[in-house]
C-alpha cells in the first residue's frame, strides 16, 4: 500500500480537531458547575454519596483534565507532522501526493522511454548515414542527437530522477513520522488513561447514593474519535502517511509514563542549558528568592552532580527526575522532611535534613552550604516578600511522588494541592510568599511533566526568567492548568476544590489550631489574589 498526503485536508482536519477539543473544554465548564452543585448538596448522604463526592473532587476533574491534555498533545503531534512534511517533502499549502499514482506514472514514462530509446537511436544512426551521404551537397545538414532527450527522460523518471525523489521523500517522511509517533509516548498515555478510566468505572458500579441514583458516565476522549473522523474524510492514510501507525494500540505490556519526552536527556544538554541561561538565571534567583550569586551557582552545581550520579537518569521520566532531586532539596528543611510526621506519611522516600546533607556531600555537592541556603531563605522570604524556595521544592516532591502512602491519601484529597494552595488555605494562614509559591510551583510542575529534554531544573529556571521578564501571567496560567486550558473554567474548578472539605483538609485546620471562619477568610483572600492577577472574577 502506498503513502498519501493532502496538505489542505490535513489543515481542515487539524482545524476540526481543535474545534472539537475546544467544544469539549467548554462543555467541561457546565459539567464542572454540576459537579460543584452536587458536592455542596447535603441532600445526598451516606457512604455512597460521600464516595462519589470524594471521587468527583479528586479523580473526575483530573480525568477531564487528562482527556483535554491528551487531545491537545495529539493536535500538537498532527501539527508537527504537517510541519515536518513541509520541510521534508513539499512546503506548498496545496501539496498533494499519492505514491501509488506517482509510481504508476513513473512506470508509464519508463516504458515510453524504453520504446523511444530503441527508435531514437535507430533514427540517430540513420541521420548519421544521411549526413555522410549528402554533406557534399548540403553543407549545413546536421545529425539528429537524442542524448539530451534521453537525459531529460532520465531526470524525470529514472533512478534518482524527479519522480523517484518524490516517492523517496514521502517514504523518508513516513519513516520519520512513524518513529516520532512510536517514540512519543502518546499511545501509551492514551491507553493508560483508557485503562485507568475503565478500572475506576468498574469500581463505581458498587457506589449508590441513598437519595438519588447516580448514573455512571464515561466521557470518551475527543481523540478516540480520530479514526472515525479521518475515515469519514478519507484521510487516515494521508494523515499518518502509513497504515502502520495507529493512535491506540489494543494492548501494552509495559507500564505507561505520562512524560512525552522528545529530545534526548543528557548531561551535555544540561550544561548547555545552564550556560545559555546563566546570567538571567542568577538574576531571577536573586529577584524571586533573594539568593546570592554564589548560592544560585551552588544549586546549579548540585543539580548537575545529582544528574551525573542519578542511576538511569537518561531512562527515567520527568516525574521520576523531579521526585528524586526536589525531594532531596525539600528535605533540607525540617518541616518538609522525614522529621515531619505529616511528610513522613506522604512518602516513603523522605529523608531527614542530616540525611539530605549527607546525600549532597556524597555526590560532591556542598550539603551544609545547601542546607544553610535553603533554611535561611525560608526563614526570611516572608519578611523580604520573596517566594518560598523550600515550599516550592516540597510541592514538586509531593506532586511527583508515586507510592502507596500517597495513593491512599489521594483517595481523600489531592495531596499535591494539600501541600500547596489548598493546605495553606485550610491552615488559615497564607502570606504573599505562600500565594506566590503555590501558584508558581503548580505551574512549574505542569511544565516539568511536559519538558521535552527532561531538564527539570531548567524548566523552573526558564519559567522564573519568564516571570522576571513579564512575559507570562502566573495567575492566568495557574487557572488554565486548573481548567483544561480555559482560565474561566479553571476559576470554577479552583473554587470547587477549595470548597470541598475533606478529612485531610480539616485535619490541617485542626493541627494548625485555627477555625473554619479563618479558613473561609483565607480562601476568599486567595481567590481575590488570583482574580486580581488574572482579571477573572470568582464571585
Amino acid at each position: 500500500m502506498g503513502k498519501s498526503w493532502d496538505t489542505k485536508k490535513i489543515h481542515d482536519f487539524i482545524e476540526t480537531f481543535e474545534n472539537a477539543a475546544h467544544n469539549y473544554m467548554e462543555g467541561i465548564g457546565y459539567l464542572q458547575s454540576g459537579y460543584e452543585k452536587y458536592q455542596n448538596n447535603e441532600t445526598f448522604v451516606g457512604g455512597g454519596a460521600e464516595a462519589t463526592k470524594r471521587f468527583i473532587g479528586t479523580k473526575q476533574s483530573e480525568f477531564n483534565r487528562q482527556q483535554y491534555e491528551l487531545s491537545k498533545e495529539m493536535i500538537k503531534r498532527y501539527v508537527d507532522l504537517d510541519e515536518t512534511f513541509k520541510v521534508m517533502v513539499d512546503p506548498a499549502d496545496d501539496a498533494k501526493i499519492d505514491t501509488d499514482v506517482v509510481g504508476r506514472t513513473k512506470t508509464r514514462f519508463q516504458r515510453q522511454l524504453e520504446e523511444y530509446e530503441s527508435l531514437a537511436f535507430a533514427i540517430q544512426q540513420k541521420t548519421m548515414e544521411d549526413v555522410d551521404k549528402f554533406r557534399k551537397y548540403c553543407g549545413d545538414i546536421e545529425e539528429v542527437y537524442v542524448r539530451d532527450t534521453l537525459a531529460d527522460y532520465d531526470e524525470f523518471c529514472g533512478t534518482g530522477g524527479f519522480l523517484y525523489d518524490c516517492i523517496k521523500k514521502v517514504e523518508e517522511f513516513d519513516d520519520e513520522a512513524s518513529n516520532r509517533l512510536f517514540n512519543s509516548g502518546i499511545k501509551d498515555a492514551i491507553q493508560g488513561h483508557i485503562e485507568e478510566i475503565s478500572d475506576k468505572a468498574a469500581g463505581l458500579d458498587s457506589i449508590h447514593s441513598h437519595a438519588v441514583e447516580i448514573d455512571k458516565q464515561t466521557i470518551s476522549l475527543v481523540a478516540l474519535g480520530t479514526d472515525a473522523t479521518l475515515n469519514s474524510i478519507n484521510l487516515a492514510p494521508r494523515l499518518m502517511a502509513s497504515n502502520r501507525i495507529s493512535l491506540v494500540s489494543p494492548r501494552y505490556k509495559t507500564p505507561r509514563k505520562w512524560s512525552l519526552v522528545k529530545k534526548k536527556f543528557s548531561i551535555d544538554n544540561i550544561k548547555s542549558n545552564a550556560e545559555i541561561n546563566e546570567v538571567k538565571y542568577i538574576e531571577s534567583m536573586e529577584k524571586l528568592y533573594g539568593f546570592s550569586k554564589e548560592e544560585s551557582k551552588l544549586f546549579n552545581d548540585a543539580y548537575l552532580k545529582h544528574c551525573e550520579h542519578y542511576k538511569d537518569a537518561e531512562k527515567t521520566g520527568n516525574r521520576e527526575k523531579a521526585d528524586s532531586f526536589y525531594t532531596a532539596l525539600a528535605c533540607l528543611f525540617t518541616q518538609y522532611s522525614a522529621d515531619s510526621w505529616q511528610f513522613k506519611l506522604m512518602g516513603n522516600n523522605k529523608m531527614s535534613p542530616s540525611e539530605a546533607v549527607a546525600y549532597f556531600d556524597a555526590i560532591g555537592a556542598d550539603g551544609k552550604a545547601l542546607y544553610d541556603a535553603v533554611n535561611n531563605q525560608h526563614n526570611t522570604c516572608k519578611k523580604n516578600e520573596k517566594r518560598d524556595f523550600a515550599h516550592e521544592c516540597a510541592i514538586y516532591s509531593v506532586m511527583a511522588d508515586d507510592n502507596i502512602y500517597k495513593g491512599a491519601a489521594t483517595l481523600d484529597d489531592n495531596v499535591g494541592e494539600l501541600v500547596g494552595f489548598k493546605g495553606d488555605v485550610y491552615s488559615g494562614s497564607m502570606g504573599d510568599d505562600d500565594k506566590m509559591s503555590d501558584v508558581s510551583a503548580y505551574n512549574i510542575y505542569y511544565r516539568m511533566k511536559k519538558s521535552e529534554d527532561g531538564d527539570i531544573w531548567n524548566t523552573m529556571v526558564e519559567y522564573n526568567i519568564d516571570v522576571c521578564d513579564g512575559s507570562i501571567n502566573e495567575a492566568t496560567e495557574f487557572l488554565q492548568n486548573m481548567g483544561y486550558g480555559n482560565a474561566k473554567i479553571g476559576m470554577t474548578v479552583l473554587k470547587t476544590k477549595l470548597n470541598y472539605k475533606t478529612a485531610s483538609a480539616l485535619l490541617i485546620t485542626a493541627t494548625s489550631k485555627t477555625n473554619l471562619t479563618k479558613v473561609k477568610k483565607t480562601k476568599e483572600e486567595f481567590l481575590d489574589y488570583i482574580a486580581d492577577e488574572s482579571g477573572i472574577d470568582w464571585k
